[in-house]
């Protein structure tokens, strides 16, 4: 909830800046993700693009797809699920904050859907869930247009909630 709050309160802080008019400055990013969940954590691979507006307001979706699996154990009935994510995509509000030339930190929020596919012998099925996702995160600029971007994602489901931390190359165009 600490998070949700300073994310929103950096979302309103950037708004004034949002009317300054400029064209968007696009950026992509590829990322290693681990999504860390109750009783799964799994790693994608996370593809980003997005726009910034201004120095403090962009828009960014994202799309993933599983690389690790996890293994579980039912416990009602002595029974692995291999567990895999299918994909992840999601589309964010990105409000940032530059700290120096070469460093920026951010804080967005945006919505998900998700699809995992569990196996056991016999079994297979699969599960899609929309998810509401905010976090904080920063970058560190190498030159003008490369840099490395490393982000705190918390996605909640209906049932469970998954926290995500990536770390990759972001590169400005």
């Amino acid at each position: 909830m600490k998070a949700l709050t300073a994310s929103l309160l950096l979302v309103a802080a950037a708004l004034p800046g949002a009317a300054e008019a400029a064209p968007p400055e696009p950026y992509a990013n590829v990322s290693y993700s681990h999504l860390d969940g109750s009783e799964t954590a799994l790693g994608a691979v996370t593809v980003r693009l997005g726009a910034r507006f201004n120095r403090y307001v962009s828009a960014e979706v994202e799309g993933s797809i599983g690389v690790k699996d996890d293994t579980i154990e039912q416990i009602m009935e002595p029974t692995r699920f291999d567990v895999e994510l299918v994909y992840d995509a999601a589309a964010y509000g990105v409000a940032s904050l530059p700290v120096s030339d070469r460093f920026d930190v951010f804080a967005r929020a945006g919505f998900g859907t998700t699809e995992l596919k569990a196996k056991a012998p016999g079994i297979i099925f699969s599960e899609e869930g929309d998810s509401f996702n905010y976090g904080l995160g920063a970058n560190l600029w190498l030159d003008a247009d490369n840099g490395i971007r490393a982000d705190w994602t918390r996605r909640e489901y209906d049932l469970i909630d998954v926290t995500a931390y990536s770390v990759g190359y972001v590169r400005r165009f």
